[in-house]
């Protein structure tokens, strides 16, 4: 039993980093203003004459389909009246593959997740008195 506690412990201290980084993935990829804040460093507009609100409006279908099942991407875009598709075969082949990490990185952290919050829920029910001290213990080393 003890093997157990101390694998378990272990586990719970190896998941902290994961689900945090895991779920900074979540966050980054879902906040338009993390793109909004590349468009601007880069400045994307002026490179590539596609207007700021075309490029918000790229930028939630990115989000859109990041977070889909949807297969392949599809963006298109308004520049000089024109309208296009703004990634190309070898683009969309990339996005591909970045989604499959981000889908990756999901599970990662709902995984980690589902495991700390038992491993909480199940130290407090076993060892009540002594339960968080130790539990804050082992998340610092987390």
């Amino acid at each position: 039993m003890r093997v157990l506690r101390a694998l378990a412990s272990f586990l719970f201290v190896l998941c902290l980093p994961v689900l945090l980084l895991s779920s900074n993935l979540r966050f980054v990829v879902n906040e338009s203003h993390f793109y909004q804040y590349g468009f601007d460093k880069y400045q994307v507009s002026q490179r590539t004459g596609i207007e700021g609100p075309q490029l918000l409006k790229a930028a939630r279908e990115l989000i859109h389909y990041f977070n889909s099942g949807e297969e392949p991407i599809q963006v298109r875009v308004v520049k000089d009246g024109k309208g296009f598709e703004l990634f190309n075969e070898r683009e969309v082949a990339h996005l591909q593959d970045v989604k499959g990490l981000i889908q990756l990185g999901y599970h990662l952290q709902l995984a980690t997740l589902a495991f700390a919050l038992g491993y909480v829920g199940i130290s407090y029910l076993v060892s009540k008195p002594r339960s968080w001290r130790k539990i804050a213990k082992i998340t610092l080393w987390g």
